[in-house]
């Protein structure tokens, strides 16, 4: 054996198995899991030097009306997504005080208990009411300072008395400047040059009220010690070349979006890899919006999607990967042509797995497939199948290009 093979042999030699992590999930009590939710598929994937377990459980023959999805650290058993599904109840009903407690104190139990060591570095969020569901976000302090893009983030279901979302975004690999030396009053200085304080009048029910308040047409970061302004992206140098595409059927299509700065960083860019739900946001909404969305952070990034109607809170997961359907709903999305997407009575299409095709997403596949962007092959348009980086790069690429 070469020594690279040695080192994945120690890599993968205790990795949690299949099964050990079936039946972690199955009992956890706090997803009301039904006994007849089984196991339908599962898949491992590497990241650097991690592993990540995805699995997804529904009820034998089932229309997905049951459904819960859930990634996990092979190595270390701990959940990094999750999503329990079993429809929602949008009735507009404001939650009593009794269920607002009793939300709280069952997400903080399941945070502390599944998110371990991650927990214990976190500042939780004051939880948010939607009908009848409530969400609360954990961000990561380091030396009691937040840290943008590093939290926790969870969903319970109030009515059905279960949690129906989390995702896990700390790394813990990040390397924390010091706060030694940082200099408050000069960068508080250089901040009100560019952002400064202004009074205006907000109004507020039948009156408005005099206020202070930061220029808010600017968005600007000082350096804690240097005191200069801060551009994050001023830096990023976008990736046009990568050392896995040379004789990929993608080759043209990655290039040449890079060119224009919409590429991942690194020098692989595992085309052949399922691509996860926030890498399939990142790329189509840096090239149907701003290319900067490939720099923000993660909870930058979704906070974005459920403001411009991407997706909703509920659909957040991440690191999940994405069947070929939903991506061609998020750019539909994107291209706000969604409203004519749902009159799927009018649209159809000819493929040999058409019937796989969800219902209401047919007109979804439909337009695009119009528009010369996605195809059948000979096994049909596979809707059901996880999309590519390739495949995403591409259908991006030929949007963008359409005549």
């Amino acid at each position: 054996l070469t020594p690279e093979e040695i080192k994945e042999l120690k890599n993968v030699a205790g990795l949690k198995t299949e099964k050990e992590i079936e039946k972690m999930i199955l009992g956890i009590s706090a997803l009301k899991i039904d006994k007849d939710l089984l196991l339908q598929e599962s898949s491992i994937r590497k990241n650097d030097e991690d592993y990540y377990m995805s699995l997804s459980f529904r009820k034998k023959g089932d229309d997905y009306s049951r459904s819960i999805y859930v990634t996990v650290d092979a190595k270390t058993g701990e959940i990094k997504n999750l999503y329990n599904y079993e429809g929602y109840d949008y009735t507009d009903v404001e939650a009593t005080n009794s269920q607002k407690t009793k939300a709280e104190k069952a997400m903080d139990s399941f945070v502390a208990k599944y998110a371990g060591e991650d927990y214990k570095l976190c500042v939780g969020d004051e939880a948010e009411y939607n009908s009848l569901t409530a969400s609360k976000q954990y961000v990561r302090h380091e030396n009691n300072i937040p840290v943008i893009g590093e939290s926790l983030m969870i969903t319970y279901d109030i009515k059905k008395d279960r949690i129906v979302n989390y995702s896990n975004n700390i790394d813990n690999k990040l390397i924390f400047e010091s706060s030694e030396g940082v200099i408050g009053d000069k960068a508080f200085a250089t901040l009100t040059k560019y952002a400064p304080i202004k009074m205006k009048h907000i109004k507020s029910n039948d009156e408005f009220v005099l206020c202070y308040t930061a220029d808010d047409n600017q968005y600007v970061q000082i350096d804690a010690k240097t005191g200069e302004k801060f551009e994050p992206y001023a830096q990023i140098v976008h990736n046009a070349k990568y050392n896995d595409i040379e004789d990929h059927w993608c080759k043209e299509a990655v290039e040449k979006l890079g060119e224009v700065g919409i590429a991942f960083s690194g020098e692989s860019f595992n085309p052949d890899t399922p691509i996860t739900q926030e890498d399939v946001l990142r790329l189509f909404a840096s090239g149907l919006k701003y290319n900067w969305f490939m720099q923000n952070s993660v909870d930058e990034l979704y906070r974005e999607m459920y403001n411009m109607g991407i997706l909703t809170r509920n659909e957040r997961n991440e690191k999940a990967s994405v069947t070929r359907e939903d991506a061609i709903v998020y750019m539909i999305r994107f291209a706000q042509l969604e409203r004519v997407a749902k009159l799927s009575k009018i649209f159809a299409v000819d493929f040999k797995d058409k019937e796989l095709i969800s219902s209401d997403k047919l007109g979804h596949v439909a337009i695009l497939y119009g528009m010369g962007i996605v195809g059948g092959d000979d096994t049909g348009v596979r809707p059901k199948d996880n999309m590519t980086r390739a495949e995403a790069a591409v259908i991006l690429y030929k949007y963008l290009t359409i005549q």
